[in-house]
């Protein structure tokens, strides 16, 4: 399967800046779809961690597709003004799977090979969301607000 092009962009008045989880959660929950359905959310933050966009990819993907998602959005922001990613995988009826665990690690490696952090990626079903790094016991990764 390939990843496709998003079919939107999803711009909110202000510029919220994510420094940690919370923020970023509160950010997602306004964003994603209700009822939730099969979509992937990356956004897209500068050096700050200030969100300038949001690339959602709609429809239903293997769940091994988001590192082939991964790689489209690394394609898109080769020339922009981004500095760091968070993922969101949105799969009703399919909540964060021991595959998952491997794809954190394969969405790791291919970010390293760029200029581009993951900061996080989340996999959220019809009634939670889980930060895929610490169910493998990584350290937070967001930046300090002191910069």
């Amino acid at each position: 399967m390939h990843a496709h092009p998003p079919r939107r962009s999803r711009r909110r008045t202000g510029t919220p800046t994510l420094h940690h989880a919370d923020a970023a959660l509160d950010l997602v929950s306004t964003l994603l779809t209700e009822p939730r359905c099969h979509e992937v959310l990356c956004l897209l933050l500068d050096d700050a961690a200030r969100v300038h966009a949001v690339l959602v990819f709609e429809g239903q993907q293997p769940p091994e597709d988001i590192v082939l998602t991964a790689d489209t959005v690394l394609h898109l922001t080769v020339d922009a003004r981004v500095d760091a990613v968070v993922l969101v995988s949105v799969r009703p009826g399919a909540p964060l799977s021991p595959a998952d665990l491997a794809r954190w690690r394969a969405l790791n490696d291919l970010f390293a090979e760029t200029h581009l952090a993951l900061l996080e990626w989340f996999v959220a079903d019809e009634h939670t969301m889980v930060a895929v790094s610490a169910c493998v016991g990584e350290r937070a990764r967001w930046p300090s607000p002191d910069g």
